[in-house]
């Protein structure tokens, strides 16, 4: 009968305490690899990362053995001759590595967007495709329908490299790199023949 009593007292004192969870401020380490279009890689830029989650808080990248919480950022690169690149980056391992692609600068004026623009060859009858161009390095893509006569554009995008991936409904049905040129009239037109 004695037991009883004991058994509800010591619930009553564990169901008082709480768990508590105390957070552990946790740190990465970020490597950056920035090259040109050209794959030339570049070490002389200055480099830095602007918190998302504390707006305003800037912390300049000084080598890759430097310590960062935790944390989604903003990646700001600065280099000479260049574009100002940004991208965002999260830091959620003891060690993330990020590539950067920079684009050249201009002088006076912006410049044009660049284009790829192709024709397929032996075109499926019957089937909806798209082409779709996806960045070498970095962010981004562009997608657009491929017209009836097998004619596409893509516009808007880098001077990159670029994966274009042509797809049906259910597949891809043929993958290429190519680099983006001027926009324009001129511009070059790609032939693609599909495989029979």
């Amino acid at each position: 009968m004695r037991l009883f009593p004991l058994v509800l007292l010591a619930s009553a004192v564990l169901g008082a305490w709480e768990c508590v969870i105390v957070p552990v401020k946790q740190e990465g380490r970020l490597e950056v690899i920035v090259s040109d279009f050209t794959g030339l890689e570049h070490k002389d830029y200055k480099a830095s990362l602007t918190s998302t989650v504390a707006p305003g808080v800037v912390t300049p990248l000084q080598s890759s053995k430097q310590k960062i919480p935790y944390g989604k950022y903003t990646l700001r690169i600065e280099l000479g001759g260049f574009k100002v690149h940004e991208q965002t980056v999260e830091i959620s391992a003891p060690q993330t590595e990020v590539r950067a692609e920079l684009e050249l600068g201009s002088i006076g004026c912006a410049e044009p967007p660049s284009i790829l623009r192709g024709q397929i060859q032996n075109l499926p009858a019957k089937q909806e495709i798209w082409a779709k161009a996806m960045p070498l390095v970095g962010p981004g893509g562009v997608e657009a329908r491929v017209h009836g006569s097998g004619y596409f554009e893509l516009r808007g995008l880098r001077y990159a490299n670029y994966i274009l991936i042509l797809t049906t409904a259910d597949r891809v049905i043929h993958q290429q790199i190519l680099f983006a040129k001027h926009s324009g009239p001129n511009a070059p037109i790609t032939p693609i023949q599909l495989a029979p």
